[in-house]
């Protein structure tokens, strides 16, 4: 054979019985050739994609019995791989391949306390980050006998809060983040700065925004170009109401990360200025920022960023009538998010889905993504995700003509909403139980249900929300109040076009064709 020549195996078990056939000592001496030739050819900085790899090849070179020399040298370099692999993954976001690598860490027979401590956080950070709270608590177990020193407690500490804020036990999480600032240095400005803006998120989710914007502002000062936490701040004025600076925050935010070469964070934060846009009814400016976000993640192989995004893009796409577009982008969050294990995202978005079904005529696809979601967000104990979907489960027990089913989710819906003081969803959830009401033939209670509905809707500034009481009242009184109908659909028109909402004027012709 020459220099050019490989072999190829047309199966992949005749690879492995022709790796088995050798010897165990002639085996070791080829992993630890392959080893030797793969650090030859590439340079340190580059062994980052092929670190799991290199690992494996160190750990299959060792004898068996007895540590020599050699055999040490393996065991320090294979420690030294898994620690790049685990590093390496985890800047992927790949966190499957992460906590495994950094399992293996903690394993190591060479691995220091602190470096098992610090692997055995990592594993249930990324198992927390993957939807696993409790298999990440069960890892957190096994760290406990490594804190010895405050250093050590204050990872632990953090771990647990990074946990517990996954889960949603956000009370749980603070007092977790209190705890490891008291055991941080003073001077170690980059971890008090990391905890405090983890803890402002927190309370944030607390709906205590003064106390979240603080913390923000005191995380911020030790780092003001820090791109993550001007996202938050961001995020904080917005639910205070400070839309404005919400929104130049963000914009700022976009900027640092893109100057300072992190695509990544630039994306994100652009995605979540999207939905922010996106939220406030200004659906004009919602695609441009997407589609740049989309041009950073695609190339550095960002999948779970990109899942996100196209979460919020097939939402606009479904609000703007371009449903098919929608039902692209849609279909390839929900395969992305699977992959990432973005258990979260991967429930709005199956949500939307399902609605984007509903709207192309297709009800019964709508049922399985509306069951997968509210599943996973009572795994999570996302009471308002659950609230959400049941404003979706209503819309399809309406497409299907159970209307007596669709007013009792409609009504779940609507006091989940208003428990949890989210007007806006609230006020959605009502149109949709007004419109159930007049289609069973339950006049009185539809119009007192739109009336509400639209008196909430003005002060809240959403348009879309507005076209939609209107219409929908317009059609109540079709044949009861028809030169007043006739006013308020030519308004509803109107203000499905002045905020560019598709949706909802579809929802209407629908309708309106129905009772035709």
């Amino acid at each position: 054979m020459d220099a050019e020549t490989a072999y190829f195996f047309r199966h992949a078990l005749l690879r492995d019985a022709a790796y088995e056939l050798h010897p165990p000592s002639p085996r070791r001496a080829l992993h630890r050739l392959a080893l030797g030739i793969l650090e030859e050819l590439i340079p340190p900085a580059e062994r980052g994609p092929l670190a799991a790899e290199l690992a494996w090849h160190a750990h299959q070179g060792q004898h068996v019995v007895g540590r020599t020399t050699r055999s040490l040298g393996l065991l320090r370099r294979e420690l030294e791989y898994l620690l790049l692999a685990a590093r390496w993954a985890e800047g992927k976001f790949d966190y499957t391949a992460a906590q495994a690598a950094w399992r293996a860490c903690a394993a190591h027979p060479l691995a220091s306390p602190v470096q098992r401590l610090t692997a055995l956080t990592k594993v249930a950070d990324a198992l927390a980050s993957l939807g696993h709270p409790e298999q990440a608590s069960l890892a957190l177990q096994g760290a406990e006998t490594h804190a010895a020193v405050p250093e050590a407690a204050r990872m632990l500490h953090t771990s647990r809060a990074n946990v517990a804020r996954h889960a949603w036990r956000f009370a749980e999480a603070e007092q977790e983040y209190l705890q490891a600032l008291s055991l941080t240095d003073a001077a170690d400005h980059e971890t008090l700065a990391a905890l405090n803006g983890n803890l402002a998120v927190v309370r944030m989710h607390l709906g205590r925004l003064a106390d979240a914007l603080q913390g923000l502002d005191s995380a911020l000062r030790f780092n003001p170009l820090h791109a993550p936490f001007r996202q938050d701040r961001a995020i904080v004025l917005f639910h205070m109401g400070r839309r404005e600076d919400a929104l130049e925050e963000f914009r700022q935010a976009a900027e640092i990360a893109e100057h300072a070469g992190e695509p990544r964070v630039a994306a994100t934060v652009l995605a979540n200025y999207a939905s922010v846009l996106l939220n406030l009814g200004r659906g004009s400016e919602v695609e441009a920022p997407l589609r740049r976000a989309l041009q950073l993640q695609q190339p550095v192989g960002d999948h779970r960023g990109e899942a996100t995004t196209l979460s919020v893009l097939g939402a606009h796409l479904t609000l703007t009538g371009r449903y098919r577009d929608a039902l692209h982008a849609t279909r390839r969050s929900v395969m992305l998010n699977r992959e990432a294990g973005n258990l979260g995202v991967l429930a709005i978005t199956l949500r939307n889905l399902a609605v984007l079904q509903i709207a192309l005529g297709n009800a019964e696809l709508a049922s399985a993504p509306l069951k997968e979601s509210l599943r996973l967000e009572r795994e999570a104990g996302n009471e308002l995700g659950c609230a959400l979907t049941r404003t979706a489960q209503g819309m399809l027990a309406h497409a299907r003509g159970n209307l007596n089913a669709a007013i009792e989710l409609q009504r779940e819906a609507l006091a989940g909403c208003e428990k949890l003081g989210n007007a806006v969803h609230a006020c959605d959830a009502r149109i949709q139980l007004g419109r159930a009401l007049r289609d069973a033939g339950r006049q009185s209670d539809a119009e007192a249900a739109l009336q509400q509905a639209l008196a909430q809707a003005g002060p809240l500034g959403r348009l879309e929300l507005q076209a939609a009481a209107t219409g929908h009242l317009a059609l109540l009184w079709r044949r009861t109040r028809p030169g007043e109908a006739e006013a308020q659909w030519d308004a509803a028109l109107r203000l499905c076009e002045s905020c560019g909402n598709q949706l909802v004027r579809d929802e209407l012709e629908h309708d309106r064709a129905t009772q035709a």
